[in-house]
């Protein structure tokens, strides 16, 4: 396909609406997401007494229903009307919001179930449209703004998101304290709210000029997209640990809030503020871990961001000793900072290295397995987590210092390990030998874990330099535009 031909098919003034739309899309959707998903479904799962598994494949649905994206590559090269595909899609996504606002009214007795349904098929259109969506987008956002525009969007839909979810976690906390008998309705209002910011997403998409696609040189063929990536010894390795990676990550992650709610038994709105640090710092640390990838390899860079990641998980255990003590709540949010920057790194290497290693020519099915292996590995990690956490809910393993020649002997706990504990543990060791895995994987720039992690505390010395100067708020604002 010729790009230029195609980007041309429409005036400078239409892409510059077009682009303002795109913007409010953003806006608009991540808000939506924000009050529809994550920890707001595990909540309003918990409420209805989800067991570890269920909230096991509440987390593993949207992944699962990712695969679709495959399909709906055939179907968007067929129909070729993009727009029409990411509103029609996008409808079908959003009327599930109406669903799930209803069952503390009328589902109650079989919420679980039409929540999980729910769930999974809306997934299915949300890959539908987010198919149609980056073949769409990527035509109309000319190339040598993209990395700037698409920056400011992340920027602008968070700084709607963020204070809009926080308010919801506080309004459903509040809602439950004042009406106690029925605290299932705050999650429908919740809903209600996302529907409305769903509509708004929709509007703005309707607003956004469609681009004519050119003729395919060729019919899409499943086969032909699948067979190529595995016949690359490298890029078969890449996927390997693409898969495992996926998995490790997603066992123990889903988790993280149902620790929070049932264990320590905190309310919403206070887990919601933890999830709103690390939003923050995940899009601080975009631009320097962009930095490093460009200067170093992806691989380095996933090696070094990858540790930060799985310091995070086995540092859950030691939340509680056994229970809610002095260090919990600094120890969460040292938790929740550090994976925001660590998500931040791994997000950019993982998604560059897998574009970096696709011939091409033919980069657009290599991403497409790639994509959908790591939606396999989201979704069955997961699952496993929740029938194993189902598990050892039985088990607890202490480790106590006694001081005897007392009165009274004192006990402190130097590690107890139950529950979700375990499940943290054997998340860590995977995430270790996905790791191990990705060292078979050959890139051009590789250098030393040691090199990257300096230079990454060089960039982040240097960033907390400008923001203690008297611009300090100003930097703090301006920072994320200029990634």
């Amino acid at each position: 396909m010729d790009e230029e031909k195609v980007k041309n098919k429409i005036s400078p003034r239409e892409r510059q609406r077009g682009l303002k739309y795109v913007l409010y899309d953003g806006m608009m959707f991540q808000t939506m997401f924000n009050l529809s998903s994550g920890s707001v479904i595990t909540a309003f799962a918990l409420l209805m007494g989800a067991s570890n598994l269920v909230i096991g494949l509440l987390a593993a649905a949207p992944f699962l229903a990712n695969i679709f994206q495959i399909p709906a590559v055939v179907l968007v090269e067929k129909v070729r009307k993009r727009r029409l595909i990411v509103i029609l899609a996008s409808l079908i996504n959003r009327a599930w919001l109406l669903v799930f606002a209803v069952i503390p009214l009328i589902f109650m007795h079989r919420g679980l179930s039409i929540l999980a349904a729910g769930v999974f098929f809306a997934g299915i259109a949300a890959a539908f449209s987010a198919c149609s969506w980056s073949s769409w987008i990527r035509d109309l956002v000319p190339d040598e703004i993209r990395g700037h525009f698409f920056s400011k969007r992340l920027m602008w839909s968070y700084i709607l998101a963020m204070p809009v979810f926080l308010a919801a976690g506080r309004f459903v906390d509040f809602w439950q304290a004042k009406f106690p008998a029925q605290p299932a309705l705050g999650y429908s209002i919740v809903f209600l709210l996302a529907f409305g910011f769903g509509v708004g997403s929709i509007l703005a998409l309707r607003a956004i000029p469609d681009i004519p696609m050119e003729k395919a040189a060729e019919k899409v063929s499943l086969l032909r997209m699948i067979v190529p990536p595995f016949k690359s010894d490298n890029f078969k390795k890449m996927l390997k640990f693409t898969t495992l990676w996926a998995l490790s990550f997603n066992f123990a992650v889903p988790f993280f809030t149902v620790y929070m709610l049932k264990r320590m038994g905190l309310p919403l709105g206070t887990v919601i503020f933890f999830l709103v640090i690390n939003q923050l710092f995940y899009i601080s640390f975009l631009g320097i871990w962009g930095k490093l990838t460009d200067k170093f390899s992806n691989k380095s860079v996933m090696g070094v961001s990858g540790i930060f990641l799985l310091i995070c998980v086995i540092a859950w255990p030691f939340t509680t000793l056994p229970e809610i003590y002095a260090a919990t709540f600094p120890l969460l949010i040292l938790i929740h900072i550090l994976k925001g920057v660590a998500v931040a790194g791994v997000s950019i290497a993982s998604f560059n290295i897998a574009f970096k290693l696709a011939p091409p020519a033919d980069a657009t099915k290599y991403l497409a397995v790639n994509g959908a292996l790591a939606s396999v590995g989201m979704g069955i990690g997961p699952i496993l987590g929740g029938i194993l956490a189902d598990v050892l809910d039985l088990m607890e393993l202490s480790l106590v210092f006694r001081w005897l020649p007392s009165e009274q002997a004192r006990a402190v706990y130097l590690l107890n390990f139950k529950g979700l504990d375990f499940l943290f543990f054997i998340a860590f060791i995977l995430g270790f030998y996905a790791l191990s895995c990705l060292s078979h994987v050959q890139e051009k720039g590789e250098v030393s874990k040691k090199v990257v992690y300096r230079e990454f505390l060089s960039e982040t010395r240097r960033v907390i330099r400008n923001l203690s100067n008297m611009g300090a708020f100003y930097s703090l604002v301006y920072f994320p535009i200029q990634l």
